[in-house]
């Protein structure tokens, strides 16, 4: 099945791994970077358990995936931007400090557009503003 979006001024993919975003959504990063969009990237982990070699050098693991980060936006499109969060990889939490970068990051990028995995629903979810996390308590004109 095909669907077109519209095509956002700037969009802001979200992945937990490097090479996550390019297989969840590459191909509509590249078609909208082409219409025109700004494309960013934002990367949580660092990828240094990205290999079977139990004596990679954990250092530069960590570069090679973030060079390979970088390689993939710039084929996504030329002008693309990647943020690093260099969380240590299979240590990703739900806290207070990551949602507070994650949300930075949304705001100096202004997406129209936001594409996350499920699994960081919950980082995603708590850096909107309160208002949009419970509308049933909008409508209440309770606090949250």
């Amino acid at each position: 099945m095909r669907v077109d979006l519209p095509v956002p001024s700037s969009a802001l993919a979200v992945g937990a791994h490097p090479d996550d975003i390019e297989f969840e959504c590459g191909g509509t990063l590249a078609k909208w970077g082409a219409a025109g969009a700004a494309i960013h990237l934002l990367i949580c982990t660092d990828g240094s358990k990205g290999t079977w070699d139990v004596d990679a050098d954990t250092d530069i693991l960590i570069a090679r995936r973030q060079t390979e980060q970088r390689e993939a936006a710039r084929r996504i499109h030329p002008d693309a931007q990647v943020h690093f969060l260099g969380e240590v990889d299979g240590e990703l939490a739900n806290t207070v400090e990551l949602r507070g970068r994650v949300a930075r990051v949304i705001r100096e990028t202004t997406p129209r557009h936001r594409a996350r995995p499920r699994s960081l629903a919950p980082v995603a979810h708590a850096s909107r503003p309160p208002q949009r996390r419970f509308p049933h308590r909008r409508r209440r004109r309770c606090r949250p």
